[in-house]
């Protein structure tokens, strides 16, 4: 094991002891996950475009590749951090690169990262201006939608 990789696992574990830490400490919450997301009548090019990209992949992996998106969707709803679409556009880039890197995932969907972000940008817009939770969210869970139709969120 190298040293950087070294550094890195430590630098996790130290985050996930935090956020452990986090956890226990903070008020005992409970959220509701938001209604599902009704899709428009007629997809359009960009909704295509990442189904096609998903197509050839197993449903275990588009089902997996919703889940995330879907998550992230709940994450989002719930922040209060995120105040502007480039803040938004941002963390939607690492989380992308934190779902791709070294999983089963990894290589497994040539072409979906140019199909999300256009979808994302038709959706979203591509002008820093402060951020729309509910189309933020919306738009998530299309994206979940267009990996994997059958995806439903309540059935986890």
């Amino acid at each position: 094991m190298s040293r950087t990789e070294l550094w890195g696992l430590v630098l996790l574990v130290c985050g996930s002891l935090v956020f452990a830490a986090w956890l226990v400490s903070s008020p005992a919450r409970t959220y509701e996950r938001s209604a599902p997301q009704t899709l428009p009548a007629q997809p359009d090019s960009s909704f295509m475009a990442v189904r096609s990209t998903v197509a050839a992949a197993s449903s275990t992996q588009r089902r997996e590749l919703a889940r995330a998106w879907s998550d992230l969707a709940w994450v989002i709803e719930r922040d209060q951090t995120l105040r502007t679409t480039a803040q938004l556009r941002m963390t939607l880039t690492q989380f992308e690169a934190l779902l791709f890197a070294r999983t089963s995932l990894a290589g497994a969907f040539p072409g979906f990262s140019a199909a999300a972000n256009q979808l994302l940008l038709t959706r979203l817009g591509a002008e820093d201006k402060p951020i729309d939770r509910s189309a933020a969210v919306a738009a998530l869970h299309e994206l979940a939608n267009a990996c994997d139709p059958s995806f439903q969120e309540d059935a986890r």
